[in-house]
Parts: C-alpha cells; structure tokens; sequence
C-alpha cells in the first residue's frame, strides 16, 4: 500500500520537466484538465506491470438555492451540496489511457478515496455523506484495465472519526483479491467502546465483494495491507495491537502487542512474505479535536518469519515526537518523525536501519529523510526535508541496492505509491488550475 502525501504548488516542476521522461520515470500524463476544489482528493495505484491507475474526485460549485429556497446559511438539503463525481484513469504498461466516471451525485464534498490494481484489474472504493446523515457510505467499483466495468455499489455505512481515520481503505493481495475495510462504527459513541470492530469485505480476482464482516478485535480505524506471501495485516495509527490472518484465511486469528500503552502513528511497512518493520510514537491520540495528541518517543520492531521482534527505541526518552512514517526495504527501511521546533513548526527527522539490524546516526532537519512508501522489490519512495539539496521538498526513488542513484520525480510533491509486489511507483498531481498528471516509475 502507498502512503498519501499533501499536494503542493508544483509549477516549477513542470517548467523544468514539462514532457520529457526523468530517469525511470515515465514522461508526464495529462489525465484531467477539470477545474479542482480544496475539497478533492486524489488516490494513486501501480503494480509490478507498471501500470498505473488514479482515482479523483472532481466537485462543483455549491448551489446558491434549491427548489425555490436559499440555500444558505448551511446547506441541509441534497439540491444545496455540490455535484461530487468519481473518475479513474488506467495507464496501461504499453502506454494506452482509458478514462471513466464511475459515479456522480450531490454529497458533502470530503471523499476519502482507494484504488488498488493487480492482475489485470483495477478497484476503487470511496466513502461520502449523504445529505442531512451523520453516517457514511462505502460505494465501491471494478474492471479490467480496459473494457466493461460493473456499475459502483453500495457495500456499507460507517460513522466518520476525523481526523484519524480516513475510509474505506482497500489491499491487494498477491492473488489479485482485495480487501476493503471501514469502521464498524454506526454512532459516535462507538469512539468510547471497549470493543468498537472494523467491517472487512472480500473480493476475489473476477468476482464482486462478498458479505460484509466485522472483525471484533480490529482497533479503530485499522488498515489492511498483504505481505507478499498472502498474510494479510490489519493495524490502527492509534494503537499497538497488529492483527493477523495467515494465507488467505480471511480470518484474523492472532494478535500481536507491540506495546502494551497506547500509540500514536503507528506504521507497518513489509518487504517481502513475512518480513518488514513497524514504527510508532509512544503517545497517544486524542479524540478530541480541541484537545491535541500526546506526543512521546519514537520506537520499532522489525517483522522476521512471520514475527515482530521486541521494540527498540529510536529516540531518548525526552523526545516529542507528533508524528512517523517507514518504508521497509531489504530488511532494512527509513523511519521518519518530527517533532514541534522552538519556532512552532515541525522539523524532520531521520534513521537508516540496516538488514543486520543496525541503525544508523540521526539525520536532522534538511538531511533528514522523509519515509513515504517502498514497493516489493527493495526500492522506496521518499521525500527531502525542507532546506538546501538537490531533493529538497521533492519527490525521489531510492532504487535498491544496486541499483544506482537517487532519482528525482518529475513532481515537488503528490499523491505517491508504491507497487507491493515487484519493482514500480507513481505520483499523481496537480496545483491549482494546472492539470491532473500521473507519472510511473521503473528500474
């Protein structure tokens, strides 16, 4: 699975490499010159192929009246919400584009979206709020990569939890099955349950999702991911506990603690069947918006055979860290946090961990690194800090060992992923008025 960054201003980018390819990268694809709100988002998809798909939501203006009735203050009426569609585009290995509207309708504007591809298929699942209803829908949509597509459906309702938790969220397994999972939550006191569950869903590689399932021990907000032996994982940002369905099972019958206290930003990141590291903040979050997370220091526990090791701290005690990320390569990876500086703004930092479980000196500030994704052949997706250097606020692959030199993206920044099996990346993005494109990367 790829990890979302925020999109930026990148029109420098662009006047420097407006068409030509950039190392591995592919030349720039335009995918959609449509108008984009603050409101929409972006989801980015590639697999070992190279090909690539991206899903977006495009949003109209609000309406100023409805049947005759103002619409202001606040809308509560469906005919006072913007027209929101859902669109991807597949770019095909060989170079082909295919385009499509999956769905439209008048919805509060703060889609989530996920697309997965593999196998010759894509999958996009997103949630929305309908009018004048605290609850969200779970609609989801699939196909080949060029032909006939079943129309989108409804597959569940959940209570957003914001900011935490961003549903539904989709994993492809080496098989070609995908997994959904949203919270099982159908009220807001759902939050303060012992036991408040995850809804997954199933489907396999030809077929459409099959029941709808709650998983009890699933803590809020867990997100699935497969490793490439077909394990499927399932962990939440705000917790320690990792839940685990061996081979294709579909059932996550084991749990692991990877602390006993509460977490913050936890990140599982895997690199190969049974092997990859997971990283977190030994804090806490708050489901409070007016009352912040606790912060605290950084810790991890790399995944050997299919087990976690004990944690290792990363950081001293005194650290504050609000936040962390990994990507998990050759049995090593980067592990990124930051911290709130004298000055109130976060400032980076970075560790290498080596396969023989070394770790290396801390970077700080504009030599710290800053962990997105990492795809299944040891290759990672990272970012520069802010400060002087070449990468610096850009978008770069690390190709695995071997491999040769860093190679910038062809974007500052964007909505990046990485292939979960085999050796491939994409980036999606746009600024302002600037059109939607997407670029692949390959060795």
């Amino acid at each position: 699975m790829g990890r979302f960054v925020a999109v930026s201003a990148v029109a420098a980018a662009l006047l420097v490499f407006p068409s030509a390819a950039l190392a591995g990268w592919s030349a720039p694809r335009v995918l959609s010159f449509a108008h984009y709100s603050s409101y929409a988002n972006t989801a980015v998809a590639v697999d070992s192929r190279g090909d690539g798909a991206v899903a977006w939501e495009s949003v109209g203006g609000w309406p100023a009246a409805s049947q005759g009735r103002r619409c202001s203050p606040s809308p509560t009426r469906q005919g006072c919400f913007p027209l929101s569609s859902v669109h991807v585009a597949v770019r095909i290995a060989g170079g082909a584009l295919v385009t499509r509207t999956l769905w439209s309708g008048r919805v509060d504007p703060t889609m989530h979206l996920s697309v997965v591809i593999g196998g010759a298929s894509v999958t996009v699942a997103w949630g929305y709020s309908p009018a004048a209803s605290e609850l969200e829908t779970v609609r989801a949509a699939y196909g080949p990569l060029a032909g006939r597509w079943s129309p989108s459906r409804a597959i569940g309702r959940f209570i957003g939890l914001d900011p935490f938790f961003e549903y539904p969220q989709l994993a492809l397994a080496p098989s070609g099955a995908v997994l959904a999972a949203w919270n099982a939550c159908v009220s807001s006191a759902c939050r303060w349950s012992a036991r408040p569950g995850v809804t997954v869903a199933w489907r396999s590689l030809g077929r459409g999702f099959g029941a709808a399932q709650v998983v009890h021990d699933a803590a809020l907000g867990a997100f699935p991911q497969f490793d490439a032996g077909g394990t499927a994982y399932m962990y939440s940002h705000c917790s320690g506990r990792v839940l685990i369905a061996p081979g294709y099972s579909h059932r996550f019958s084991r749990a692991v603690m990877l602390t006993p206290g509460p977490a913050l930003a936890m990140n599982l990141a895997v690199d190969g069947a049974g092997r990859g590291l997971a990283s977190w903040v030994a804090g806490a979050c708050s489901y409070d918006e007016a009352v912040g997370s606790t912060p605290g220091p950084v810790f991890v526990s790399r995944l050997r055979g299919g087990t976690f090791t004990g944690s290792r701290a990363l950081t001293s005690s005194s650290t504050m860290a609000i936040s962390d990320s990994a990507a998990a390569v050759a049995g090593g990876g980067t592990v990124s946090w930051a911290v709130y500086a004298v000055d109130g703004v976060p400032e980076p930092f970075s560790v290498q961990l080596g396969a023989n479980g070394l770790v290396g000196a801390t970077d700080r500030g504009p030599g710290a690194l800053i962990a997105i994704a990492s795809d299944g052949g040891g290759d990672a997706v990272l970012e520069g800090a802010p400060g002087s250097g070449s990468l610096a606020n850009r978008l770069f692959i690390r190709p695995a060992p071997g491999g040769g030199a860093d190679q910038p993206a062809p974007a500052a920044s964007g909505v990046a992923a990485a292939a979960p099996f085999g050796r491939a990346a994409a980036v999606a993005w746009y600024s302002g008025s600037a059109p939607l494109r997407l670029s692949l990367w390959s060795p």
